[in-house]
């Protein structure tokens, strides 16, 4: 007689799907998986975004998420190689250079299906400009005819600025000066409409940190519209239907990874987490070259990374030590023995950035760095005050500040502090000066020196380390009003002269941005601005594929 218990056919056959569904789902599906499947993009997105605002953003993470969420007049191709229509579907150019007349397309929608209308671009272009608002990018539009003179108070009628509604459907620019870079600038984020009923029922026009900006309050008109934003987590996008292209958009959601840390974010990658890191810590972009791994990116930037000096903070009111700091960092060892692949650099513009390339250079002379602190009163380092590096994580830049802790030490005799602060707080410690010496940069909008050289004039809000120096104004007034190449590059290299004797900052190295991108993200192409239309982007959920953890190149 059997001892086998007896079950009912009815309950067998239920034990067998069982095991049938656990031997399917002997491996759970990563993110980048389900992702890849259901249209949901997962970027490192950088850090905790300090906010949402594109007028007050200075921030290149929350750049790639205002992206998203706005649209401006014009975009930059996938390839960044030239200007392309977006809310504007064409432009003319005034014979004389200086009026540009934006047709806007009609049926525009926001996202809460009210009509986007030239006055929304009027609203948030004056937005930029006005005193009260202190906006970072204000500097950008002061190629606009009267736009300088109302940023620094000589002409408080905003009337008077070169922006003008002609109808509904036509904006009207015009400039002091022409200004073959200015489509360039009106790309990004301080020069998105705004809707003013949003900002107007938060009282947020004059006012940061209104709460305009968050999920259940934001009114956007791009490609995406903000879905959740969890601190510390992730902000969530969505495809807007009301978006004027949104037959085009092939993704369904962006979800902006809150990670600040380049190894938690690699890390994530391999996990399957991320299909694309923001960065990659420099210790480990030489092994995964080595291994010739298909998902490690080196995309050269029009970026330069450098240490602002708070000229208001002893020591740093002596521009000998500022000097003697600038000549004793061997910036060279720096960018290929610790950054691994990095571009020293001699000044603040990228070589070659719109066809200027003969600029000064700082030179390495510690012998000359000695002296300079002996003059200031601190031979051989002796009675220096205690000083505080600060910096956030990103690739590098600790191992870089600890780089140059130790050159100083060597050559100077002098210890400097390091602070790593979080993403936030970096961006309102520069904003606020709230340091003595922060590790800082620049990525330009447009292939040309006028960005990096317009940062240190006194008026500009991105001056963050105070410095003001008249003859150096006097040359960025001139570069702006020059009606030859041959005359802007002139004051242009007279004002990096300047700088570099005065030295507000030490000039570190020129970008390249290294990061790892799985196979399946398709329409992604790397480019000098590191912009990336993700309306262009999509996922193949069958060729390529993600990477699951195994298969991951290990560097």
């Amino acid at each position: 007689m059997s001892t086998t218990p007896f079950l009912p056919r009815r309950n067998l056959a239920v034990l067998l799907l069982a095991a049938l569904l656990l031997a399917a789902c002997g491996r759970r599906a990563t993110d980048v998986e389900i992702g890849n499947r259901d249209g949901i993009l997962h970027l490192g997105g950088g850090g905790e975004p300090r906010d949402l605002d594109p007028t007050t953003n200075i921030g290149a993470a929350e750049n790639r998420i205002l992206a998203t969420l706005f649209e401006g007049l014009v975009i930059p191709s996938a390839d960044g190689k030239k200007i392309v229509p977006a809310a504007a579907e064409r432009w003319e150019i005034s014979a004389d250079g200086r009026v540009y007349t934006f047709h806007l397309r009609s049926g525009m929608k926001w996202n809460n299906d009210d009509p986007v209308t030239a006055a929304d671009f009027l609203y948030g272009f004056r937005r930029v400009l006005e005193p009260a608002v202190g906006a970072e990018a204000a500097q950008q539009a002061f190629t606009v005819k009267g736009a300088r003179d109302y940023v620094e108070g000589r002409n408080k009628d905003p009337q008077s600025v070169g922006f003008r509604v002609i109808d509904p459907l036509t904006f009207e620019i015009t400039l002091e000066n022409p200004a073959p870079y200015f489509l360039g600038q009106i790309c990004f984020y301080p020069f998105y409409p705004l809707h003013r009923p949003t900002l107007e029922k938060f009282d947020g026009y004059l006012r940061r940190n209104s709460g305009w900006t968050r999920p259940g309050n934001m009114v956007s008109n791009g490609a995406f519209r903000l879905k959740s934003w969890r601190t510390n987590q992730a902000v969530v996008v969505e495809k807007s239907p009301t978006y004027w292209d949104a037959e085009r958009v092939r993704l369904r959601e962006v979800v902006f990874h809150s990670i600040d840390n380049p190894d938690a974010e690699e890390l994530a990658f391999r996990g399957g987490r991320l299909h694309v890191t923001y960065g990659l810590a420099a210790t480990k972009v030489e092994a995964y070259r080595s291994a010739k791994s298909p998902f490690l990116h080196i995309e050269p930037e029009l970026r330069t990374s450098w240490l602002t000096f708070n000229v208001a903070e002893p020591p740093f009111t002596d521009a000998r030590v500022r000097r003697a700091l600038g000549l004793a960092a061997d910036r060279e060892a720096l960018a290929r023995d610790v950054l691994r692949g990095q571009i020293p650099a001699g000044s603040i513009v990228v070589p070659g950035a719109g066809g200027y390339a003969d600029g000064p250079k700082l030179p390495r002379d510690p012998e000359r760095a000695r002296a300079l602190l002996v003059e200031a009163g601190f031979p051989g380092g002796v009675g220096f005050p205690k000083v505080t590096l600060n910096y956030t994580a990103r690739s590098g830049w600790k191992e870089a500040c600890e780089a140059l802790q130790y050159m100083w030490q060597k050559e100077l005799g002098i210890r400097v502090e390091l602070a790593q602060l979080e993403y936030k707080v970096w961006l309102d410690a520069m904003r606020t000066r709230k340091h003595q010496v922060i590790y800082d940069g620049w990525g330009s909008f447009v292939d040309d020196p006028v960005e990096w050289i317009g940062l240190f004039a006194s008026v500009s809000p991105n001056n963050d380390a105070g410095w003001v120096n008249a003859e150096y104004d006097a040359h960025v007034t001139g570069a702006e009003r020059s009606t030859t190449t041959e005359q802007r590059f002139a004051h242009f290299r007279a004002a990096e002269t300047i700088m570099l004797n005065e030295m507000p900052i030490l000039p570190l190295y020129h970008t390249n941005r290294n990061y790892l991108m799985q196979s399946s993200v398709r329409g992604w192409q790397d480019n000098l601005l590191d912009t990336h239309p993700l309306k262009e982007v999509w996922l193949d959920a069958t060729g390529g594929g993600a990477a699951r953890p195994a298969t991951i190149a290990q560097p």
